[in-house]
């Protein structure tokens, strides 16, 4: 895992209150692979529920915000690598 993905992983955990382990972050993929894992890591906890419409929306805004991809561009099946060069 590069230096962007960490720093996207370090922001999807922050604004979500969230841990995202090692081993489960190495199988994180794609955009839907982190609205996955986080929604459900969010699930569990009743306090933090939400739609995952709403975890959805606030993962390709930072996913934008990390990348410089306007957020209309970004689809969830995108390549966090691949598909939006984060290394």
């Amino acid at each position: 895992m590069g230096l962007d993905t960490v720093e996207l992983l370090i922001n999807m955990e922050k604004r979500f209150n969230i841990s995202i382990p090692d081993q489960e972050a190495g199988q994180i993929y794609t955009v839907q692979d982190f609205v996955n894992c986080i929604y459900a890591k969010i699930s569990m906890h009743p306090e933090k529920a939400m739609d995952i419409r709403e975890v959805e929306r606030i993962v390709i805004h930072i996913v934008s915000e990390s990348s410089g991809i306007p957020v209309s561009e970004i689809k969830l099946t995108h390549s966090i690598t691949d598909d939006l060069g984060l290394d």
